[in-house]
Formats: structure tokens, C-alpha cells, sequence
């Protein structure tokens, strides 16, 4: 069994920037073998900010997905995640819905969830009060995920496709569109997946994770002036992350979290920088 964690973006530089940082993370402080999904074609990730990360991310188990046309791009890179468990995996192992730019801290938070003794395992439970969970943190084996979610193994693109159709999501897209007040399109992952675990066989068994471990919690503001790890399970980057007023920070908590890579870090930002 292999703990995976499941990382998706769109060459936008508020967001790509954080991938390559984030794919060490999970995988040199956590522990978990990240699988990337870069949502758009090779050719509109081979130019600019975005070559530099994919030039950082060549050799890892990545897959590029093209656009939906009916769905802004930052809404299919969301809702994929969900289907991952329809590419080629061993049924055992463990998938992880995570976020480019919310960086893991505490090793041991993110090894709460045993398959052994749940079905499904849902980290940050407690964050929307139960009335749904988060899409990041949802943690279930390949072949729970295939069962829940209804996948068609070797037909990730149909399955995510089928997700957005089950779920009415053009309707959702109108009902934004004509009142921004409602928010159900932009929560549409996370409602979908929770609703989809809820129908599932699984629904009774569920392992549930709050957000925080004793005074260990969870960065989801600025980060504070004189930042300091000892005291988050993970750390919600501000965004852009690459500019003057927000690298400083992540670069603190990166200092702190993977000392050995920081001639890495350093080298990667600034060919980032350059290429904007």
C-alpha cells in the first residue's frame, strides 16, 4: 500500500507557483508520493512561469487534462481530483484529496486515517459544521474511491465528465451567474463527494479528523509576523505566492520545514520570478 495525495492545478500563476513546493512537502516531510494532474494541454504549460514548473515537476506521476469548455478551468482542476482513483493504481492504496496552496506541517496528522479500520477517512471534518466536508483531506483507498465515486477505470477524462453531468453543474453555473450569492457551483466538489459517501454503503463507517490536534491547529489567515511551524498542522499559503509581500513568510516556514532543500527552493523561485 502506497499513501498518495493528489495535487491539481492550471498554469495560473497564482496558483502553479506553490506545486513544485508542495510535491516536496507531501512527499520529503510527510511522506505521501504525490500524483499531478495539470489541467490544460503540453503546449500551454511550455512557456512562461508555467515551463518553469513543469520543468520541476518532469518525472513525477503526472497527467495532463485538457479544459471543459463549459467550466472555467479552476472548477475542472477541483473537481478532478475526485476521479483520480480511475487511472492505473493498486486497489490498496491510499489517496488523498490535497490543495497546491495549503502546505502539510505535521507529519503525524496526516497519518491519523488507518484504512484498516475505516472505509473512508475525512480529514478537517469539522470545518463546514458538518453540513459538508472539505474536498481536501477526504482519504479512502483506490478501490473505495472507484466504488463511491462510481468510476470507469481507465477512463478518467469520462468520469469527471459524468461527475459534472450527475451533478447538474451547468444549472449550478446559471444559478451563479444570475445571483453570485449563491455559492453552490463554487462548493460543488465538496458537496458532491460528501453526498456521494453519505449514499455509499460506506456512510455509517466513517472516520472523522478535526482540524485541529490539541494546540496544533490549522494557518488559514496571513501568516503572522514572526512565523513559526512548532505550532500548525498545515499553513495556508497567501497568494501570489512568489511576490515581495507573501515569499518572505512561506519561505520562514519552508526554512523551517525542509532545511536540506532550501538551495533547491531558492533556485526554483528564482527561475520562477524570471520567467513572469
Amino acid at each position: 500500500m502506497t499513501k498518495r495525495v493528489v495535487l491539481s492545478c492550471t498554469p495560473n500563476s497564482v496558483y502553479d507557483f506553490f506545486l513544485p513546493l508542495a510535491i516536496r512537502l507531501w512527499r520529503c516531510l510527510i511522506g505521501y508520493e504525490p500524483i499531478v494532474i495539470l489541467v490544460g494541454t503540453y503546449g500551454e504549460w511550455s512557456f512562461g512561469h508555467a515551463k518553469a514548473v513543469l520543468d520541476e515537476v518532469r518525472g513525477e506521476s503526472a497527467e495532463f487534462f485538457d479544459r471543459i469548455l463549459y467550466l472555467p478551468d479552476s472548477s475542472v482542476s477541483m473537481g478532478l481530483r475526485q476521479n483520480v482513483a480511475a487511472l492505473d493504481f493498486d486497489q490498496d492504496d491510499v489517496l488523498l484529496v490535497g490543495d497546491v496552496d495549503l502546505f502539510p506541517v505535521d507529519r503525524d496528522f496526516y497519518h491519523r486515517y488507518d484504512p484498516s479500520k475505516s472505509p473512508v477517512g475525512i480529514y478537517y471534518a469539522d470545518m463546514y459544521g458538518g453540513e459538508y466536508w472539505p474536498a481536501y483531506g477526504v482519504s479512502m483507498s483506490v478501490r473505495n474511491w472507484r466504488e463511491v465515486m462510481g468510476l470507469t477505470v481507465g477512463d478518467f477524462r469520462g468520469s469527471v465528465e459524468r461527475m459534472f453531468l450527475e451533478g447538474k453543474v451547468r444549472e449550478l453555473v446559471a444559478a451563479h451567474k444570475a445571483d453570485h450569492r449563491d455559492t453552490r457551483f463554487w462548493t460543488f466538489d465538496e458537496r458532491y463527494a460528501t453526498q456521494k459517501i453519505r449514499e455509499s454503503r460506506f456512510s455509517k463507517d466513517v472516520a472523522e479528523f478535526p482540524s485541529a490536534v490539541g494546540d496544533r491547529r490549522p494557518l488559514r489567515v496571513k501568516l503572522p509576523r514572526h512565523p513559526s511551524a512548532a505550532g500548525y498542522i498545515d499553513f495556508h499559503c497567501s497568494r501570489p505566492g512568489w511576490n515581495g509581500e507573501n515569499w518572505p513568510d512561506i519561505r520562514t516556514m519552508l526554512d523551517q520545514l525542509l532545511p536540506e532543500h532550501m538551495d533547491w527552493v531558492d533556485r526554483y523561485v528564482r527561475r520562477y520570478r524570471s520567467s513572469l
